[in-house]
């Protein structure tokens, strides 16, 4: 399927071009496809690739990574994350979606 190719393409992207300035894009671009199929696992290291990139959409790539985490089940990780965005984004665009995580 179209969306599995995706997914294929960019990790392909990724291992062949690990230092490329877009590599945090298709990181996070990897972690979002990954989560949206059920893959909670996968998704979690692409959005740990996006983070360690330098980018200018973390706040959104630290709320999937918490979604991520959530997902897996993982809540005393879930909740560490949560706290972390909130101290650092507090008032962000995705601040009322992660308080609501990991009950």
């Amino acid at each position: 399927d179209n969306i599995g190719q995706a997914a294929a393409l960019l990790a392909e992207l990724l291992e062949r071009f690990p230092q490329d300035s877009r590599a945090g894009l298709a990181a996070f671009e990897l972690g979002r496809i990954r989560l949206a199929n059920g893959d909670a696992r996968g998704a979690l290291d692409a959005f740990d690739r996006a983070t360690g990139a330098s980018n200018v959409f973390n706040e959104q790539v630290e709320a999937r990574r918490i979604e991520a985490l959530e997902q897996l089940g993982d809540l005393t990780a879930c909740k560490t994350a949560r706290k972390n965005f909130l101290g650092r984004f507090p008032n962000g665009a995705f601040a009322a979606v992660v308080r609501r995580r990991c009950p």
